[in-house]
């Protein structure tokens, strides 16, 4: 083929790409490589880290916010919810094991209240912690209760996923709402007394799962132990 006769197949004339088409592409892809640079450098700005992993999707993890970026939530304080309260009842409607339960069916117990909902992302990472937090502390007189304001098909579902035992609450978005939980999870340990002992504020949204773990263990060996 003779020097500057047109390539076949192609739109140039000669053997070389013009100039101007190349400094196109190096354009193109500087600007790619500070898009993703700029990126990262503001994913870390915000204080986003890779976090903990999905119990049941063995490698998955997901991005947890950083405690310097999303303070710790102080406990709740709404009436009800606050240590030495008396919780409000218990919903009429919405159990889906057994018979309806009040307070005083828990007497001398400590009840374990994990509040969560099935579109709740941090909820589904807790489960199995929640599950094995609560085996771990039946024969010390531990039981979970489980309450959420999904309705019963999610419950029933988010339940068989994790294999939950224990009583379950569905529809109780109103209950969950007179402690002002506006955020999911929530923990809160009631004592044998039937008083509040602890609530964790939504505080996972800020914990690590094995800080959270280690301090709700803490909370339950002195709610069995009386202190």
């Amino acid at each position: 083929m003779a020097f500057g006769a047109r390539r076949t197949g192609g739109p140039w004339k000669g053997s070389r790409r013009p100039r101007h088409y190349s400094g196109r592409i190096r354009g193109v892809v500087v600007a790619c490589l500070l898009g993703v640079s700029a990126g990262l450098a503001a994913m870390f700005a915000l204080g986003f880290r890779i976090g903990d992993r999905f119990p049941t999707h063995g490698s998955w993890r997901i991005m947890a916010p950083a405690r310097v970026v999303v303070p710790v939530p102080p406990p709740l304080s709404t009436p009800g919810c606050r240590p030495g309260d008396r919780p409000p009842p218990l919903p009429d409607e919405g159990w889906l094991r057994g018979e309806t339960k009040t307070w005083d069916a828990f007497k001398g117990q400590v009840v374990l209240v994990d509040a969560w909902a099935n579109w709740c992302p941090y909820c589904h990472v807790m489960a199995n912690d929640m599950e094995a937090i609560g085996r771990k502390y039946a024969d010390r007189g531990v039981v979970v209760l489980h309450i959420t304001p999904d309705a019963r098909s999610a419950a029933e579902a988010f339940c068989a996923q994790y294999q939950l035992s224990g009583s379950v609450v569905c529809d109780a978005e109103a209950f969950l709402n007179s402690w002002s939980a506006d955020r999911y999870p929530l923990l809160v340990v009631v004592g044998r007394d039937g008083r509040i002992v602890w609530n964790d504020g939504a505080a996972r949204l800020s914990h690590r799962i094995d800080e959270l773990a280690k301090t709700l263990c803490d909370v339950l060996d002195r709610a069995c132990d009386g202190s």
